[in-house]
């Protein structure tokens, strides 16, 4: 117990270890161990213990202690590194496992650095792509915000991302009318956008634009991670070219048949025409014939004629005779649409045409039971110079006239300052007339059948059908040009003729 206080030590035991034995067989008597079969214990000193500080001061040699057993040192001198060392071995490590780590964070910095620039890169081509691409280009994120539009988008359909913080406010602008805006929303929800393939579904569409013109496109839709983008093509004049193809084959169709239908008719037609026009004729009491037969019978005419007056036999002949006349005219317009004009082409000028079309109109009969003609102002816009045209006179004065007529009627008695424009000039080698009104326009689906035969909006007895189909196989047939309506719902309606500038052989 004095090891540490000034004994140098040797074979020693300790109070601990007496205390653990000790309460060890202590704990074997609790246990219910029969204290008489408990060997005794005794010293079991198994190692020399020593003060190396004691050793020092007798001046022992720790390394002259020659003992085979077990030899243990109290108060021996820590060395340099006792006590440090396990932290400075973790130092370094941290240390170089710090620098291990700085230098693949560098090594990431640049990475990161590289690849943003690469980013930096494909994004400026993107863009640049994105923008000059010449159909229109938008994409947008996965919760509907738009992102960008390019600029052919801009300038077909007029909306900039200002216009379309989100896909609702395009639902809203590109598809006003809101049955058909259900019937696109219901239509894609149904179909989807990808066919069988994976490759992206063509959807054709009528697009409002900012100005509230109607465009016909084909939508793509392609889906990206975090984006999608609509590419479309404005197939307008296509669907307009289509339906002019279409209209041309149907005319031609009804063209091949409307020859034989007018002979069939003009046969019964020619007599019904003569009888009534004879049995006029013979009713009259001034003609010396009708009153010899009349005086061998003892008939008085002047009673007849009276009585034809009483009852309005007149009338009645006059309105067959009028409905024989108009079904005559009906007949000579088919006859027109079968065929071309054999009449003679001579170099003619557009504003006299025109002019004489005005004067015409200004006189019609079937006008002016409805309003006067003359009521309408009538602006003209002629860009010179404008060169003559090969044509026959007579046919585009009709053309002309019909669409003046047609024009009137649409814009009715009800309408405010009636308008129509008249616009001519000269496009390289066409002639191009533009006639205006600023009457309630043309639906969609009848601008689709105006040039059809026989096609009419008009009350019965109002219109035949044929103005329009004729005036387009004249132009178009009889003179190697061009016909065409275009029309908004409520912003009026022009017709536009273009006919080919032909020099004049004699001049």
């Amino acid at each position: 117990m004095y090891l540490g206080l000034g004994a140098l030590g040797g074979w020693i035991n300790s109070g601990f270890y007496q205390g653990s034995t000790a309460a060890g067989l202590a704990l074997r008597i609790w246990a219910g161990e029969a204290p008489s079969s408990i060997a005794v214990v005794g010293e079991n000193v198994n190692s020399v213990t020593l003060d190396y500080q004691v050793m020092k001061r007798w001046g022992i040699d720790p390394a002259a202690v020659k003992i085979s057993e077990q030899v243990n040192f109290i108060n021996e001198p820590e060395t340099q590194w006792h006590g440090y060392g396990f932290y400075l071995i973790a130092a370094v490590a941290f240390i170089i496992l710090e620098g291990l780590l700085i230098l693949w964070l560098l090594h990431l910095l640049r990475q990161q650095r590289i690849l943003r620039n690469q980013t930096l890169q494909s994004e400026a081509r993107f863009r640049g792509l994105f923008d000059l691409t010449p159909i229109p280009l938008c994409y947008t994120l996965n919760d509907g915000r738009f992102v960008a539009v390019n600029q052919a988008f801009t300038e077909v359909l007029g909306y900039t991302v200002e216009d379309l913080p989100a896909i609702d406010d395009w639902w809203l602008k590109a598809y006003p009318d809101p049955r058909y805006r259900s019937s696109v929303l219901e239509s894609w929800q149904r179909s989807g956008f990808m066919n069988s393939d994976g490759i992206p579904k063509a959807h054709e569409r009528r697009v409002a634009a900012k100005d509230g013109t109607e465009h016909v496109m084909l939508i793509y839709y392609n889906f990206l991670d975090n984006y999608s983008i609509a590419s479309m093509v404005d197939i307008t004049e296509h669907k307009k070219m289509q339906e002019m193809m279409v209209q041309t084959e149907k005319m031609i169709s009804v063209g091949g048949i409307s020859a034989g239908i007018a002979h069939e008719i003009n046969n019964p037609l020619g007599i019904i025409l003569q009888a009534v026009q004879t049995l006029a004729q013979r009713m009259r009491p001034d003609f010396s014939k009708n009153r010899e037969v009349a005086k061998s019978m003892g008939l008085d005419l002047e009673l007849l004629e009276k009585y034809s007056r009483a009852r309005k036999l007149n009338m009645f002949i006059a309105d067959i005779e009028s409905a024989a006349l108009r079904a005559a005219s009906i007949i000579r317009h088919m006859l027109d649409f079968s065929r071309m004009s054999q009449s003679h082409r001579l170099s003619c000028s557009m504003p006299v045409i025109i002019d004489k079309a005005l004067a015409l109109a200004s006189n019609d009969f079937d006008l002016k039971k409805s309003f006067d003609f003359k009521k309408i102002s009538i602006i003209k816009h002629y860009i010179d110079p404008l060169p003559d045209i090969e044509c026959t006179e007579t046919d585009i004065e009709q053309v002309v006239l019909n669409l003046l007529r047609n024009s009137a009627q649409a814009m009715g008695a009800d309408c405010e300052a009636p308008r129509i424009e008249i616009h001519l000039s000269c496009q390289g080698d066409w002639l191009r007339l533009e006639i205006r009104d600023n009457g309630p326009g043309i639906p969609v689906d009848i601008q689709r059948r105006i040039f059809e035969p026989f096609f009419t909006t008009k009350a019965p007895g109002v219109g035949t059908g044929l103005g329009l189909s004729v005036s387009y196989f004249i132009i178009t047939n009889g003179h190697g040009g061009k016909m065409s309506v275009q029309s908004t719902p409520g912003n009026g309606t022009v017709f536009v003729i273009e006919l080919p500038v032909r020099s004049n052989p004699e001049g």
